[in-house]
């Protein structure tokens, strides 16, 4: 029913165009104008326009960035470390020594690990400092990227 209900609508603006009846309405091919957004606050709006007066961003934005850069880097680590650990277990296979290998890779865990803890406490520290409205960022699941990994790479 909606589909009709859109496509009725569709056809209703693209008559509306043809017949010219959407010609020289005012502001016409001028940009928008989204200085007064009704869903900031009142109280923000002065931060907000000062910022964009300035060509900055507010903070949850910067560390935004700042943590998508932080979660690239964390995925190229684990990636690395599945491929090394891939690679040393094979040869370790071949020579007959796994017990080395699996020491070596709980070690490299145990690394991520910290890494991806400190990373998901900048992510809790993220999510609490954001405006409502705006969607959380997820936390890393070690256990299941290293898994997801491991089962890609075999």
């Amino acid at each position: 029913m909606s589909r009709n209900w859109e496509s009725y609508i569709d056809r209703a603006i693209r008559q509306a165009i043809e017949d010219g009846k959407m010609d020289n309405k005012p502001g016409q091919g001028q940009p928008l104008r989204l200085d007064e957004d009704k869903h900031t606050p009142p109280e923000l709006r002065m931060a907000h326009k000062l910022l964009k007066d300035n060509d900055l961003l507010p903070d949850w934005m910067l560390r935004s960035r700042d943590l998508e850069t932080r979660q690239e880097k964390l995925a190229a680590q684990m990636e690395k470390a599945v491929r090394q650990y891939q690679t040393r277990k094979a040869a370790a296979a071949a020579e007959g020594d796994p017990y080395a290998v699996e020491i070596a890779w709980k070690k490299t865990q145990d690394s991520l690990r910290e890494a991806v803890e400190s990373f998901n406490k900048a992510v809790l520290s993220y999510n609490l400092q954001l405006p409502p409205g705006v969607a959380h960022r997820p936390f890393i699941d070690l256990e299941r990227a290293l898994a997801r990994l491991l089962d890609t790479a075999e």
